[in-house]
């Protein structure tokens, strides 16, 4: 399947973010020490080849006497407050997007473009640890409590939670449903399903779908791993809803 082989977008998509993430291994310096060297140095050279499409950069402080691997320490916006957000730091790239901005074919030529930017600014090649693609979705239920989640659950999702016992004199407060399967060339696909609170902080059910893998090394590796994982990915979508639910987001 190619990139623009599935729906990009559902017009009425419960899309809240999707990301995308390089992990890199940790780089030791010659007596065997953490270090972030070449990331100092390759964030400079990254700096200017992304500043023509991001104009709004946002450096985050580091720990103090505290180091973090990997963790992000600058971010690229489109704008101010606008998306899609490019972070990078020692050991790690993502790129995050919105429902508002978020189209399949787009999203995957920016992260080719923005590996292969963050690849040619480092002196030597990437030690690319693990590649992950990630949807979280979110439907909002007002003044719904956790049984009434559940139910929504069972009616519109193709899982069904039933429990055979009962706790005297409690009451259900939360939901968390969390699977993993391994595919045939190693990725993991990991389905979470929970109530939380939506990005308008309404009481929602989410599910988040994301596709991992490790041991992809080159640019064309990352370009059909990435048009696997979003095939999954959105596969999976439709499939563990209801038929009727589904085409409401349509």
């Amino acid at each position: 399947m190619n990139a623009r082989a599935s729906i990009s977008k559902l017009p009425n998509s419960p899309l809240q973010e999707v990301i995308f993430e390089m992990l890199l291994n940790q780089e030791v310096d010659a007596n065997g020490n953490p270090t972030g060297e070449s990331f100092d140095l390759a964030q400079g050279i990254f700096d200017k080849k992304v500043s023509k499409d991001f104009k709004h950069r946002v450096t985050i402080p580091s720990p103090l006497n505290f180091k973090i691997f990997p963790w992000i320490k600058h971010q690229y916006w489109t704008s101010k407050d606008q998306w899609p957000v490019v972070q990078i730091g020692p050991g790690i790239l993502t790129i995050n997007d919105t429902e508002v901005t978020y189209e399949w074919h787009t999203f995957y030529s920016l992260i080719l473009q923005t590996g292969k930017r963050l690849a040619e600014s480092y002196e030597k090649k990437l030690d690319i640890k693990k590649l992950a693609l990630r949807y979280i979705n979110a439907i909002a239920l007002e003044d719904a409590d956790a049984e009434q989640k559940l139910n929504f659950i069972n009616t519109n999702f193709r899982i069904h939670f039933t429990n055979d016992f009962s706790i005297k004199g409690a009451t259900l407060l939360g939901l968390n449903n969390n699977q993993t399967y391994e595919l045939n060339d190693g990725s993991l696909v990991n389905l979470s399903l929970t109530d939380g609170e939506s990005k308008e902080n309404k009481p929602a059910i989410i599910w988040q779908i994301q596709v991992a893998r490790s041991g992809v090394r080159t640019p064309e590796e990352i370009a059909e791993w990435l048009k696997l994982a979003h095939s999954i990915a959105s596969n999976l979508f439709k499939d563990t809803l209801s038929p009727k639910f589904y085409e409401s987001f349509k």
